[in-house]
């Protein structure tokens, strides 16, 4: 939570109370509820750094992402994955050469000290190493295992090392840490509430218990790739929204979406969401209309070429509006259990009460139409608005028919 709020926030605990430094001016209400939200946190207190608060990227600015990466050695040779500033590629990335898979680019960020000490260490992979780990952690944090070849090695390592600041250093002997698993796990959300339906997540992913409200299953020695959380935490916001209902899961650094969308444009939103994301899989369905949005959809239909008129001041239907009332018994026939609402409107002219009066009758009038055309009377409800919801200008001739009008909705019947 720290990491993403930006520099400047500290999140520390002492037992079960929160302490958050944030810097001044900062608006800290979101992360504050964000912390209170873990289970078993008891209160939150903050503290302000004095330092002002770090403007928001724009969209000219690419946001900065610090750099992190993971190399291991030993018999088997070097490998590794993860990320570098484009500055580091030369010296980092070259130095460590086959097996380190590393992503590059100008967002991500390295502090000096921490590029200095990788530097310094590069050379002892393989020699006063024989086999161990160097890690990077957001951009900042430097942490060194591994087995020294002698006392001698193990002596240059303590002095080059063992006392830096932003540097952890675990040496002495003990055989390189085992390669960590794939984690593979799965959580499914019915429409209410999440649940975990298979594996394990990492003990270090555990925020996942709060993300999906539940106590998810961990797993010792399990790993997942760079950007799985991120594609987990951003796939998670679309359930109960643009997803009715469906699941997530992770393969190490795979991501799978399944789901039901509510429409093909939530459908479209969400592959948007993930363009570009070649380790995010998106299996989506679009949830079938019910009968009441088809009912209304051949309603809307009708009413795109015309409107029901009335003689002027009356609220007698015209001889050319008796077909669109005759058609709009047709649909209501169709879909026998779909309800509608008549909603009459009028323009501006005239005196309120008068027009208020005039939008009544004419929704009655329409009511009355369908009736004697045989559609039970059960099943509408007439409504006038009068002058009071324009759907354009009534200062124009033309904005003033537009607003002369009755409106049906279709709606589920009773």
């Amino acid at each position: 939570m720290a990491a993403a709020a930006g520099d400047g926030y500290t999140i520390e605990f002492n037992g079960r109370d929160g302490y958050l430094t944030a810097p001044a001016g900062a608006d800290v209400d979101d992360l504050v509820e964000q912390i209170e939200a873990i289970r078993g946190v008891r209160d939150v207190e903050v503290e302000r750094s004095g330092a002002p608060a770090a403007p928001a990227p724009t969209d000219d600015v690419a946001a900065e992402v610090p750099a992190e990466f993971s190399v291991a050695w030993g018999a088997a040779g070097l490998s590794g994955n993860g990320t570098l500033p484009s500055d580091r590629e030369a010296s980092i990335g070259a130095g460590l050469g086959d097996g380190f898979d590393v992503a590059v680019g100008d967002q991500y960020t390295m502090t000096a000290g921490a590029a200095a000490a990788i530097d310094e260490v590069i050379p002892s992979i393989g020699t006063d190493l024989v086999d161990g780990t160097l890690t990077l952690i957001d951009g900042d944090r430097v942490r060194i295992t591994g087995t020294p070849a002698d006392a001698d090695a193990f002596a240059r390592l303590q002095a080059a090392f063992g006392d830096r600041d932003g540097v952890e250093l675990d040496i002495g002997g003990e055989p390189a840490p085992a390669e960590p698993d794939a984690a593979a796990f799965a959580f499914a959300y019915d429409g209410a509430a999440w649940s975990q339906t298979d594996g394990a997540t990492p003990e270090s992913f555990d925020y996942v218990s709060v993300l999906f409200g539940l106590d998810a299953t961990t797993g010792e020695n399990l790993a997942v790739g760079n950007n799985v959380g991120r594609d987990v935490s951003d796939a998670r916001r679309f359930f109960g929204n643009e997803l009715t209902e469906g699941s997530i899961s992770v393969d190490f650094d795979q991501v799978t979406v399944t789901g039901v969308a509510a429409s093909a444009a939530d459908a479209d939103a969400i592959a948007s969401a993930f363009e570009g994301r070649p380790n995010v899989t998106l299996d989506l369905e679009v949830a079938e209309p019910t009968t009441t949005e088809v009912a209304q959809a051949e309603l809307d239909a009708l009413f795109e070429c015309c409107t029901i008129e009335f003689v002027t001041g009356t609220a007698t239907p015209t001889a050319e509006t008796e077909d669109l009332i005759d058609r709009v018994a047709g649909v209501l026939e169709e879909f026998p259990d779909v309800a509608i609402d008549v909603n009459g409107h009028t323009d501006s002219d005239g005196d309120d009460a008068l027009n208020q009066e005039l939008s009544e009758s004419r929704a009655a009038a329409v009511v009355q139409a369908l009736v004697a055309r045989g559609i039970d009377a059960s099943r509408m409800t007439p409504a006038g608005f009068g002058e009071s919801q324009p759907i354009a200008d009534n200062e124009t001739p033309e904005g003033r028919q537009t607003n002369r009008r009755v409106e049906i909705i279709a709606k589920e019947g009773e």
